[in-house]
């Protein structure tokens, strides 16, 4: 009907309602198509001379003449579908796109798509935004857990690479320690065991250490033990595997010494809360501040000649035989780990010469 009326307007030509459906189904469209435009021609009556007339009108003129009921038909769809419920509307919507699909595939179906396009084009539209916005949040989502799975990555390797470095530090140190007690072994003019401290007595400071070598590495009783900055103890006991190492710092240890520029003798005592101290005669004053302690060799337990600390303060005198002045080792007990213990006695003063 529209096409009829709009034919009848513009050319004052009468055509029949059947040739007007013909026209709709070949140019029929609700948005222009692209590409070559097509015409088609029109025979009628015309209605001024009442004789045959033929005319060529194209799929544009159709186009405005079916704008009307199109855009009624959209209307109309767009209310009922605000009141559709949702289960049915994704069925009309699912519908509007088997027919687009099909429009695209087969130009008979054209003009329903054409009518459908207009509702069906802006839900797709919202579609489309709504996927795009679900692929952008996915990915998000998806570069995230790989950004987090490549930081707690680096994170594993950042700790394995600090592990392993603090082992190559104590590997390192280790390895020092190591040489400086073989260097010393390698001079020693007489037999020495390297033992490793096992276990350590505390008592407020340490009074012992246990060493992992024992009657079977040949270890006896009352040997002297040393690491290479100087005297560390004796052997107090012997076991089959393992040694016990009473050390300077023991309050029942005492070893014969002497300073080494004054050569003052005296015993250099444990004290009771781990402090170490010189016992010598009170009428002796040489001794000074900072002045070396080491052993004399009397007694028969230790070399001679083997550092044992420093002198950090002489005590002022009393009126009984001895006085006293407090010693400082030259051996840091508590970081001890490796240990030598002699066997023999000889003079050992040339491998710790004065200082």
């Amino acid at each position: 009907e529209a096409i009829v009326q709009y034919i009848r307007k513009n050319y004052n030509l009468l055509v029949g309602e059947r040739r007007a459906e013909e026209i709709k189904i070949r140019l029929g469209s609700a948005y222009p198509t692209g590409g070559e435009k097509q015409t088609v021609e029109v025979k009628g009556r015309d209605l001024i001379d009442g004789i045959p007339k033929t005319i060529v009108i194209t799929e544009d003129e159709i186009r405005e003449a079916l704008r009307e009921p199109v855009m009624t038909i959209v209307e109309t769809v767009r209310t009922a579908l605000e009141h559709t419920p949702p289960s049915l509307f994704g069925l009309i919507l699912l519908a509007g796109f088997a027919l687009l699909a099909l429009g695209a595939r087969s130009p008979g179906w054209r003009l329903p798509v054409e009518w459908v396009g207009p509702v069906v084009t802006p839900l797709q539209t919202a579609t489309a935004h709504l996927h795009r916005r679900a692929l952008a949040i996915w990915d998000g989502y998806r570069d995230g857990r790989v950004v987090r799975g490549e930081n707690q990555r680096l994170r594993q390797e950042v700790e394995t690479l600090r592990v392993t470095q603090l082992q190559l530090d104590e590997f390192q140190w280790e390895n020092r320690r190591l040489r400086n007690l073989l260097g010393l072994a390698e001079r020693l003019p007489l037999e020495a065991v390297a033992a490793e401290v096992i276990a350590r007595e505390w008592n407020g400071w340490v009074r012992s250490f246990t060493v992992n070598r024992g009657r079977t590495s040949g270890v006896e009783r009352l040997q002297p033990v040393i690491v290479p900055e100087g005297v560390l103890g004796r052997v107090a006991d012997v076991r089959q595997h393992s040694a016990i190492i009473q050390l300077v710092s023991d309050p029942a240890s005492s070893v014969s010494a002497l300073t080494q520029r004054s050569r003052v003798q005296g015993a250099v005592e444990g004290g009771p809360s781990g402090q170490v101290r010189l016992k010598f005669p009170a009428q002796e004053t040489q001794i000074e501040q900072g002045e070396l302690v080491v052993t004399s060799g009397l007694g028969g337990v230790f070399p001679k000649g083997l550092p044992l600390g420093y002198i950090s303060r002489v005590n002022p005198p009393t009126t009984g035989l001895f006085r006293y002045a407090q010693v400082t080792p030259v051996v840091e007990i508590p970081k001890v780990e490796m240990v030598l213990i002699l066997k023999g006695q000889v003079d050992l003063s040339s491998l710790f010469p004065a200082r």
